[in-house]
């Protein structure tokens, strides 16, 4: 079926653009000349794109980030695609100010009716699963633009109490070079021998960095001292039945910058590309070790 066939610019004009007063369309990856780190962080800055999450609705449905135009009076980075909407940026006086090849998928796919609302054949949930395999792309931008500069540390045990980490059961959280007093070989090596940290290569898709970066985070469950599997969901080795073992002030700045959220994911204060960015003068320390427990086998048995 062609997409031109459902293009009616009286009905549209007729309108005056309801559902776009409403809210922004869905783009699809394919709307996308190139689809990495510094192009989706660049056309953030440059207010061309926003990302809105997609919650669950459904037992068994998935939940994520999907991209779409800006919404004059929503946040860019919008918790909730069901909350808060508000007209979409590229409405103007005449329509759509992008020509109709140029529109997002969900505007081209959306057939306008004369006298009821449009009927969008590529809704949030269809633009979901589209962007289903981007999410660690997507999630390491977002987090990345929520960093702050500033050292901020942000604790609500009462709101972790209730989701009972479920941020934690993801993945490990990120240490930064000031969680130790020193970054040298042999100090390293002492807290490393303890059994929970893995050291991490972060590829440059998600930093846009330009090259690989080794990192230190908390070690998951079943995972080694050596850990670049990122795609697998697996707990932090510290997260016990009252939390994390580690007391507040210890904690890697990766688990003391996550924002609890009573609504939704834990945010992110510390990103991959900052973390990246922080080790990343110290990889020749990091390559040494991990030369040195490439095939060593250390088990975990509490922090001290």
């Amino acid at each position: 079926m062609k997409v031109l066939e459902f293009e009616n610019l009286d009905v549209c004009k007729k309108c005056g653009g309801k559902c776009c007063k409403r809210s922004s369309c869905a783009y699809a990856p394919e709307d996308f000349r190139k689809i990495d780190f510094n192009e989706l962080l660049e056309l953030y800055n440059e207010g061309k794109i926003a990302f809105s999450f997609v919650p669950a609705l459904d037992e068994g449905d998935s939940a994520g980030w999907i991209l779409m135009p800006p919404m004059l009076n929503t946040p860019r980075v919008q918790e909730n695609i069901f909350q808060g909407n508000s007209q979409c940026s590229f409405l103007n006086a005449e329509g759509c100010k992008e020509d109709y090849y140029h529109r997002p998928r969900g505007g081209r796919l959306l057939i306008p009716l004369d006298n009821e609302d449009c009927i969008s054949l590529y809704d949030a949930k269809r633009a979901l699963e589209d962007w289903k395999v981007f999410q660690w792309l997507i999630n390491a931008v977002i987090s990345y633009i929520r960093t702050s500069d500033d050292k901020k540390v942000y604790f609500n045990h009462s709101v972790c109490k209730i989701c009972e980490g479920a941020c934690c059961k993801k993945s490990g959280c990120n240490f930064a070079p000031d969680d130790f007093k020193e970054i040298t070989v042999p100090f390293l090596k002492k807290i490393i021998n303890r059994g929970f940290i893995s050291i991490t290569k972060y590829p440059d898709i998600i930093t846009g960095l330009g090259e690989d970066i080794l990192v230190l985070k908390t070690r998951n469950v079943n995972a080694g001292i050596i850990d670049d599997d990122l795609l697998n969901d697996s707990p932090c080795i510290l997260l016990s039945s009252s939390g994390c073992e580690f007391a507040d002030d210890d904690r890697p700045y990766g688990g003391k910058a996550l924002k609890p959220n009573p609504t939704g994911p834990c945010i992110g204060g510390y990103s991959l590309r900052k973390a990246a960015e922080d080790w990343k003068p110290y990889q020749h320390i990091l390559s040494e070790l991990r030369e040195y427990y490439k095939d060593k086998e250390i088990k975990y048995d509490g922090i001290m």
